[in-house]
C-alpha cells in the first residue's frame, strides 16, 4: 500500500476529500493573505518612542507627531498620534480616541481569521464523516464477500481514515496559523494599551491639554 502518489492517496479517499481540498485551498488563501498583512504591518513599539516622550514632555507635541509620521506604516505610532491629535480635549476624550484607534485596528488586522477557525472546525469533522462513510462501505463489501481476508478488512479500513488525517491536518495547519496570528495581535494590543496610558499619564503630569 506505501508508494502512493498524491493524486492516488486523493482517490483513495473518496468523495468526501473534494470538501477537504476546497478547505485547504481556502484556508491556505486566508493564511498566505493575512500573514502579508500582518507581516508587512509594523506591530512593534517604534524605535523613536524615547524622543517622542521626551517632546511631549518638553510641550513640543508637534515635533512627536512629527516623529510618529515618520513610520506610517508602525500601528501603535498611528495610535499615539491619534490621541496627540486631540490635544486640546479633556483626558476622558482623549482615552476614548486612543481606545477606539485600538479598537480599529484590531478589526482590521483580525479581518478573516474567523474563517480560519470555522475551516479548523469543519475540516475533522468532514474527515471523519468521510471516514464513517468510507467504514460503512468497507462493511458492505465484507458482508458480500464470500470469503472474508485479512487484506480486505485491512484495504477497506485504510481507505476510510484517509480523510480523518487529511482532516486533521488541515486543522493542524489553520490553527497553528490563526495562534501566530493571535499572538502578533494580542502583543499590538498589549503594547498600544501600555503606552497609551504613559501617554496620557505624561499628559496630566505636565499639564498638557
Amino acid at each position: 500500500m506505501a508508494g502512493f502518489s498524491m493524486i492516488e492517496f486523493f482517490k483513495l479517499g473518496g468523495v468526501f476529500m473534494w470538501p477537504l481540498l476546497l478547505f485547504s485551498v481556502i484556508g491556505l488563501a486566508y493564511i498566505i493573505e493575512r500573514g502579508y498583512v500582518l507581516f508587512r504591518i509594523d506591530l512593534r513599539p517604534p524605535l523613536s518612542l524615547p524622543q517622542v516622550f521626551n517632546r511631549v514632555r518638553s510641550r513640543d507635541v508637534e515635533g512627536a507627531k512629527n516623529l510618529l509620521l515618520q513610520n506610517e506604516k508602525n500601528y501603535i505610532s498611528t495610535v499615539l498620534k491619534d490621541g496627540l491629535d486631540m490635544i486640546n480635549q479633556d483626558v476622558p476624550r482623549i482615552e476614548k480616541t486612543l481606545e477606539a484607534s485600538i479598537n480599529i485596528k484590531v478589526r482590521r488586522l483580525e479581518k478573516g481569521l474567523n474563517a480560519l477557525i470555522v475551516l479548523s472546525n469543519l475540516a475533522p469533522l468532514v474527515g471523519f464523516l468521510g471516514t464513517v462513510s468510507g467504514m460503512i462501505n468497507a462493511f458492505k463489501s465484507i458482508a458480500a464477500a464470500d470469503e472474508v481476508s485479512t487484506q480486505l478488512v485491512a484495504k477497506g479500513i485504510y481507505e476510510a481514515l484517509i480523510t480523518t488525517v487529511a482532516g486533521l491536518v488541515i486543522a493542524i495547519v489553520v490553527i497553528s496559523a490563526y495562534n501566530v496570528f493571535i499572538h502578533m495581535i494580542d502583543g499590538f494590543v498589549s503594547d498600544s494599551e501600555r503606552l497609551s496610558n504613559e501617554l496620557i499619564e505624561t499628559l496630566i503630569e505636565n499639564k498638557i491639554k
